[in-house]
């Protein structure tokens, strides 16, 4: 994160680890999914924009950085779509 020039790398890091476990809990148990996943998009879609800018890149490393934010943004759809529509049938039986 720091040879991207984000600072406050110790603290980001945490709320990182904090979205992304918790996140991951919520959309397999079906507990507030919907909230978790428009977390999660918000949090993939900016995470990717930062580290992921392919269009500046030099030709050398630009594939790699493309192929990396296209996956970043197809699990982003993903994510939106539980947003939108909730787990369904997929979360675990209430009580």
């Amino acid at each position: 994160m720091q040879s991207h020039g984000i600072g406050f790398t110790a603290p980001l890091l945490t709320a990182a680890l904090v979205i992304e476990s918790v996140g991951v809990i919520c959309l397999l148990t079906g507990f507030a999914a919907r909230p978790a996943a428009a977390v999660m998009f918000a949090y993939l879609v900016i995470l990717s924009l930062l580290l992921h800018p392919f269009w500046p890149a030099s030709p050398a490393s630009a594939g790699m950085l493309q192929t990396h934010f296209l996956k970043n943004m197809g699990i982003a759809g993903g994510l939106l779509l539980l947003a939108a529509y909730g787990p369904g049938r997929w979360k675990l039986p209430a009580g």
